[in-house]
This record gives C-alpha cells, structure tokens and sequence, in this order.
C-alpha cells in the first residue's frame, strides 16, 4: 500500500495536480490572442483599441500604441500577497505607463505597477493601509527586453526586481484595498473601470508572459522566471518543478498518463497475485 501511494503522490505531481492555493493565477502569454491561459475564457482579456501581436520573448507578444488597452476581471479577491511577472520592451517613454493595474482616477485599488510618473523606472505601488512604493534606480531604454516582477506577502514588504535581480524594497502592512474587481494592461482605468482614467498612463511598447500569482513569490522563483525568458521559453514551460505553480506541457501530461496508466496495471496484477494465492489456499 505504502508502494501504491508513492507510486499515485508521483503521477500526480507530475500531472501537476495542485491545491487550491495554487500560486499561478493568471497569465497572459499573447500568443495570437488575450485568453488567459490559467482561467481561460473567464479570464479574457478585453482590446480596446488595435489588435497587434508582434515577434515577443516566447512565441508573440501584445504591441500597445499608446491608445490601446486591455481590460480582464482580476485574478484573485482579498488578497494577502500577490506576485506580478512580466516582460515588457519600451518603443518610447510615456508618464505612468501602464503594465498592470487595479487602480482608479482618484481611488487606490490594490496595485499600480508601471512606470513612475515620467521617469523611466520602474515602480510599483500597494493599495494597503500602510505602505511606501517601490522604484528602480538608473534609467531604462527603449528597444531593450526587460523582465520586471513584484512580489508582496507575509515579508510585509513589497519587493521590485529587473532582470531576476531585487532593485528595490518599501515596507507595507495592511489589507490590500480590494475596490476595484478589473485589472488593466497599456492604461489606467476610471473609477467606474469603463474606460481610462486620468492620468491615463498609456503604454507605447510589448507586453508577454505577464504573470499574476496570489502568493510571494521567492527571490529564486523571480530569478527563474527571467532565466526561462533568456532562453525563449514562456511561463509555461518551467513545470511545476520551477515555480510553485505553471501550466503543464502536453509533454508533461502524456508522461504524466503513462505513468499513471502504469499505476492501474500495478494495482490490477497485484490483486490478481492476491486472488490467486487465495485460491490456492482454499
């Protein structure tokens, strides 16, 4: 029995079974469309504006104008941490650029990751009762992949990376603000979410694999996450062994079924061997 039970602990695993507080949430890979590819067509992206999908990090990446934007239903609710990944090229600078938000004209939501008002860095800033942002140092460039990430938890501070590399940190406690149930991508939306907001926080620039996770993520995870894109490969491709969650592969699900299939044939000859000897006996 105890044999059986590792044996099905593995096919599950490597199914990627996982419970419900799965970290992976939400993810955008614009691979030809804005489905979310962790909630599907719940989790669909709205375009407004032009639809351009253009050469990305893995497979295509969304092109923003700077008149278009993505609206979605919010991946997650009341939440206690959250992580953000994504890889972003600039074609230029524009003030408060819009990566993903869950923000107001006048009222906090729970996250404004972005450029910082009109610096080129980085920032983001969390809609809790107490809390400071996190800007990057030095100034970035357009033309240029950059793979920034976000991650805010238990720490009680939310952590800024470019690159795998932590470049910022500011101190945070609190609830996160949960005014807003949209979350947005190439602008910043209203207070009523039906449209943009003021400043509007256009972003003239690619977007892929951005990420949303409703744990914090490890400073090893954010590492792998830039890694992977290195070397062309999505989110999706690290497995359940790189991230505490991903999508599987079908590679991983074929395995995944032999292994399992592997599993029934092990159960079936050990109850046969079982029947016989108790024939046998009698």
């Amino acid at each position: 029995m105890k044999k059986l039970t590792a044996l099905l602990a593995v096919g599950f695993a490597s199914l990627g079974i996982q419970s419900a507080s799965a970290a992976l949430i939400s993810l955008y890979e614009f691979n030809g469309s804005t489905v979310d590819s962790v909630r599907g067509g719940a989790g669909t992206a709205t375009i407004s504006g032009t639809s351009i999908f253009e050469s990305g990090v893995s497979g295509s990446a969304f092109r923003f104008n700077g008149s278009t934007f993505l609206s979605a239903p919010l991946a997650g609710a009341g939440l206690s941490a959250y992580s953000i990944s994504a890889w972003v090229k600039f074609n230029s600078r524009t003030d408060w650029a819009t990566i993903l938000k869950n923000w107001g004209s006048s009222t906090a939501g729970a996250f404004h990751f972005g450029l910082d008002n009109n610096q080129f860095k980085i920032s983001n800033y969390l809609g809790t009762t107490t809390g400071t942002p996190a800007v990057s140092s030095g100034n970035l460039t357009t033309g240029t992949w950059y793979n920034f990430a976000v991650t805010f938890g238990p720490s009680n501070t939310q952590k800024l990376y470019v690159n795998g590399t932590q470049v910022d940190s500011g101190a945070a406690s609190g609830t996160i603000l949960n005014n807003f149930n949209t979350m947005s991508m190439g602008a910043k939306l209203n207070n009523s979410q039906t449209g943009v907001g003021a400043p509007a926080g256009w972003l003239d620039g690619w977007l892929d694999d951005v990420a949303f996770y409703n744990e914090e993520l490890s400073s090893s995870a954010v590492s792998n996450l830039y890694t992977a894109g290195l070397a062309g490969n999505g989110v999706s491709t690290l497995g359940f062994g790189g991230l505490p969650s991903a999508v599987p592969e079908p590679g991983q699900v074929a395995a995944s079924l032999l292994l399992l299939s592997g599993i029934g044939g092990y159960v079936f000859l050990k109850r046969r061997k079982a029947a016989k000897s108790a024939l046998a006996a009698a």
